[in-house]
This record gives structure tokens, C-alpha cells and sequence, in this order.
């Protein structure tokens, strides 16, 4: 093969594959122009499921009901479909006091930062302003910070685990309610997060005492959003 067709192949390619690159570049811009993308903070509580048995009548044991804040940013794909990435960052423990001659004290806690990805679908329920929204999705967690404290240890055998890995994945679904008003939105949503490893596990066989949490748990949570989208769409009709 003569140079001039090596030449005449090379810069056909390069052609073809500049071609592409700006077609799928504009083909992209033609569909982000046609969809929003929204910006949204929420706040909430996180309610751990767990299991307990006790002897000991007289006990105390904090819930593990904790805020979880978060952020997310959302993409709309045509009028129903969306996806959507975020953060949250919640305190993740369990402290239970059995009150005995000593009082006996369980202690375990880790910082639960955790990166979301949901599918959504918006149904219409009033006029394009009051959509529900199921989703499914999955969170990638991971853990730091992690704590684990029991008193006394002379006088009781302890049978403590705080599993808490470094990272784990939790499986989201959920659905939620959200009203649109021109670039905002607001919404309440609720979702069950299901791992179902044990994460914490205690027990005190001289007091008949077992515990265990699966690190599974309940959420609910206020939304409010912006679409990021009208920023840029407001530019580039002032050129």
C-alpha cells in the first residue's frame, strides 16, 4: 500500500472520528438543553432496625434515630426518567445502659458516609405540578470514625461484635411527593435501605441479654431543590 493511500486512509479516520466527537457533543447538548438539571439539599431522620432482648427491667436504650443531611444532583432524561447522584453524611450507633449494682454501659458508633445513584420516574398527578416519584437505586457506604466502648468489663462477660466494614452497598427503593414551582421544587420522601449483614451484635450472657442490628433502616426526609439548568439556558439566550 503506497503512502499516499496510508495518508488518504489516515485523514479519512481522523475526519470520521472528528465528525463523531462533534456529533455526539451537540447531540448532547440537545438533549441536557431539553431537560432539567436540578440541585437539591434535603434533611431527615434515619431510623435503624435492630432486635433486642433483655432480663434487666430496668434499662435504657438510645434508638439509633439519627439527622441525615445530604446533597444531589438530578438529570432529567425526557418527561418521566431521571437519575440522580448525591452524598450524605449520618452518625450510624447504638448506646444501651442496663442498670444493675454497676450500671453497665454499650457504646458503638461510626460516621456513615454514604454515595447514592437512583433511577426515578415521575407520574402526574395535578397539572405538571404534583408529580409522585418511585425510585430504585443503590448506596456505595463507607465508614470511618468507628467506635466501640463498654463498661464495666471486670464484672460481666462481653460478648461484643461492631462489625461496621470499611465499605458495603445498601439497596435503596423509596418513593416521594414533590411539587414543582417554576425553577424549584419541594418534596417529602421516604425509602427503606436494606443491607442485611449484621453490623452490631452484643450480648451479656449473665443478664440474658442479646442485641443485634442488620444495618438496615427507614428513612424520611424534606427536599428542596433548584434547576441548575435555567442558569446556563438564561446565558446562552443573552448571546
Amino acid at each position: 500500500m503506497s503512502n499516499f493511500t496510508h495518508l488518504f486512509l489516515f485523514n479519512y479516520m481522523r475526519q470520521k472520528r472528528t465528525f463523531y466527537t462533534v456529533f455526539l457533543y451537540c447531540s448532547s447538548l440537545v438533549v441536557f438543553s431539553q431537560n432539567r438539571t436540578w440541585l437539591t439539599y434535603e434533611i431527615g431522620q434515619a431510623h435503624n432496625s435492630y432486635e433486642w432482648m433483655t432480663d434487666v427491667s430496668n434499662h435504657h436504650i438510645r434508638k439509633g434515630i439519627e439527622g441525615v443531611p445530604g446533597i444531589y444532583l438530578e438529570q432529567e432524561f425526557g418527561s418521566v426518567f431521571s437519575l440522580e447522584i448525591g452524598y450524605t453524611d449520618r452518625f450510624y450507633g447504638f448506646d444501651i445502659d442496663l442498670y444493675q449494682q454497676d450500671t453497665i454501659r454499650i457504646v458503638s458508633a461510626a460516621n456513615n458516609r454514604q454515595f447514592p445513584i437512583r433511577g426515578k420516574a415521575r407520574i402526574n398527578l395535578i397539572n405538571k405540578r404534583l408529580y409522585v416519584v418511585p425510585f430504585i437505586g443503590m448506596g456505595f457506604t463507607f465508614n470511618s470514625n468507628k467506635h466501640l466502648y463498654t463498661r464495666p468489663r471486670e464484672n460481666y462477660n462481653f460478648n461484643v461484635d461492631a462489625f461496621y466494614p470499611d465499605k458495603f452497598i445498601v439497596y435503596q427503593s423509596g418513593i416521594s411527593l414533590e411539587y414543582l414551582l417554576k425553577n424549584w421544587k419541594f418534596g417529602f420522601y421516604s425509602s427503606y435501605n436494606y443491607y442485611g449483614k449484621d453490623l452490631i451484635s452484643y450480648s451479656v450472657p449473665e443478664l440474658n441479654t442479646k442485641f443485634y442490628s442488620n444495618g438496615s433502616y427507614m428513612i424520611y426526609q424534606l427536599r428542596i431543590g433548584y434547576a441548575i439548568s435555567s442558569i446556563w439556558k438564561k446565558k446562552s439566550v443573552k448571546k
